[in-house]
């Protein structure tokens, strides 16, 4: 995480604002993580359909 605040462990000082702030970017990145997973289950269920059709066409026997 590229994020820097000044505080104090010492007086507390922006140590909430610290928690919230990397809440905030992990929350951001597993939406992310998340959108692009679901795209990718989405692609590959399509290659998928276009494969089985393939495969179809393939093994269907051809007439005269």
């Amino acid at each position: 995480m590229n994020y820097f605040i000044e505080s104090s462990a010492k007086t507390g000082f922006n140590a909430e604002k610290i928690f919230v702030q990397a809440a905030k970017l992990l929350y951001t990145e597993f939406k992310e993580i998340a959108k692009t997973q679901q795209e990718n289950k989405v692609i590959n269920k399509k290659l998928e359909n276009i494969n089985n059709i393939n495969n179809i066409v393939k093994n269907k026997k051809k007439c005269c």
